[in-house]
């Protein structure tokens, strides 16, 4: 016979290698099922890939940005002070801009017109840097013309997307997070970020379409809002990346690229639904209902539009019977997998 304290010993560890599988299961579950159900929503049926990134060295494409200087990316944690020239018609490099600092995980990239681009030293895994560091650098030949060290109002957090705003220069920075992200404004002087509003989940990039749309892309889709009051417009299934990280706006379509080496630049049409870069809505154009009331689509940056005040979408409803379907189901699974835990203790 075994010994009963060793034989807890081993129930107790299945016990909890299976409650730990449980917990990360029912997490990907609930992190996934908007993804999943928001490709019945809208698929990128405009989608095509240019060409295949011609860089040896860049094999983390984390972000992108389209310049007048031609197409700029970066890899992330681990890499020096670099930028990456591309070239939009080839995907081939350019050349490499160097800058001075030191760098601990550049995850983004912003445009901010005049031959330069602020690089976003704001990657942190762990959640565990006291502040994040923005760079002004020249493309022209390096040179740092500012640079930004930040925090954020309530502790460290993991972020790999920022923006430029178009016509204000203004930029943000959106946290990175399975249950939703968070987007902050960097203040025009001080060191402490300013909570705007919610977006989705797991974002690793963004990009203004324009002055009054916001577009950020996960792993899996792309998101549209309304700016600045983050109302979302809709939801845009993207082509299978290695791991899809960056983002570009370029006139009305998306660029994508992916880590990897020899990995494609994707260019995916911006649904017509969504309205246009102006600003203006298109709905009734493409046939898809009328305009969302006017006050859904401006308002105070740090408000919301409420439930009262937005008009019911039967697609969105759709989305909401299917998502508490699915946490329901993996409601039982659990349930299902405590009684299995139930009947592994020893009698």
């Amino acid at each position: 016979m075994g010994d009963p304290a060793e034989a807890r010993g081993a129930a107790g560890l299945n016990q909890t290698v299976v409650a730990r599988l449980l917990g990360v299961a029912l997490a990907l579950t609930i992190s996934t099922a908007p993804a999943a159900l928001a490709w019945a929503d809208e698929s990128s049926a405009g989608e095509r890939k240019l060409c295949r990134i011609d860089a040896p060295e860049l094999v983390e494409s984390s972000a992108l940005v389209e310049t007048a200087e031609g197409w700029v990316s970066t890899n992330d944690s681990g890499d020096s002070a670099r930028l990456f020239l591309l070239d939009p018609s080839t995907c081939a490099e350019l050349g490499q801009v160097d800058w001075k600092g030191e760098p601990d995980d550049v995850e983004a990239l912003a445009d901010a017109g005049r031959g330069r681009i602020w690089v976003g030293d704001i990657g942190d895994n762990e959640a565990e840097r006291e502040g994040v560091e923005l760079t002004l650098v020249s493309l022209a030949d390096g040179s740092v013309l500012q640079r930004r060290t930040l925090r954020y109002p309530d502790g460290p957090r993991d972020a790999e997307a920022m923006a430029a705003h178009p016509v204000t220069g203004e930029v943000i920075v959106i946290s990175k997070s399975v249950f939703g992200g968070t987007v902050f404004l960097v203040p025009p002087q001080g060191d402490r970020l300013i909570e705007l509003g919610l977006v989705t989940g797991l974002v690793t990039d963004a990009a203004f379409w324009g002055p009054e749309r916001l577009v950020v892309r996960t792993y899996s889709e792309a998101v549209g809002y309304s700016w600045p009051d983050l109302t979302e417009l809709g939801r845009l299934k993207l082509p299978g990346q290695e791991q899809g990280e960056g983002m570009a706006v370029s006139g009305d379509t998306l660029l994508l690229t992916s880590e990897g080496i020899d990995q494609p630049v994707w260019r995916v049409s911006i649904p017509r639904a969504w309205g246009t870069a102006d600003g203006a809505d298109s709905s009734a154009a493409a046939g898809i209902g009328q305009a969302p009331p006017e006050d859904s689509q401006r308002g105070d940056a740090t408000q919301r539009s409420s439930p009262e005040s937005t008009q019911t979408d039967p697609l969105v409803e759709e989305r909401e019977r299917r998502g508490r379907r699915m946490l329901i189901t993996g409601a039982i699974a659990g349930v299902g997998l405590l009684l299995l835990l139930g009947s592994l203790r020893p009698r």
